[in-house]
């Protein structure tokens, strides 16, 4: 098993065992190929149209976690705080209907999406990808929307929560 850590428990080995029979399944339906992440337990899947999803495992059987990185925030203080008051807004609009959650990377300069899942093993295939599709799909939002003008309208928040 390739990338695996060295066996110092069954925990890791097992949990090893999780992110590859996710990965698996992931090329079962889509052509990719996974590249090393910044860690043994991490991988990076590069999907069409430039989305990159960061596929991590979390210790002790916890799951898996997406991550995805949605764009860099400016520089500039007034058009960053700009940005991340447009963000949390649409963020809020979007809660109910989301299951991922936005943040904000200070050291990175990025806004990223994140959600855990359970991993293959703990639910069924069809389950996990479906959830893997949705968190794509959401980053594939986020990327647009903050691909248009900073200064476009944020939603009506009274339409949202009158």
């Amino acid at each position: 098993m390739t990338g695996c850590p060295p066996a110092r428990a069954v925990v890791v080995v097992a949990s090893c065992m999780s992110l590859e029979v996710a990965i698996e399944l992931l090329k079962s339906v889509v052509p990719i190929e996974p590249e090393a992440g910044k860690a043994e337990n991490e991988r990076i899947l590069n999907f069409d149209g430039g989305l990159a999803l960061r596929l991590e495992e979390l210790p002790r059987d916890a799951g898996l976690l997406l991550k995805g990185t949605v764009a860099q925030l400016p520089t500039d203080a007034e058009e960053r705080a700009t940005t991340i008051r447009k963000i949390l807004q649409t963020n809020l609009a979007r809660l109910r209907f989301q299951s991922e959650t936005a943040a904000i990377d200070p050291a990175a300069g990025e806004l990223f999406l994140w959600r855990r899942v359970k991993a293959p093993l703990q639910r069924s295939d069809q389950e996990f990808l479906s959830a893997v599709e949705q968190f794509l799909n959401s980053l594939e939002f986020w990327q647009s929307r903050l691909s248009v003008s900073i200064n476009a309208p944020a939603p009506n928040m009274r339409l949202i929560f009158p």
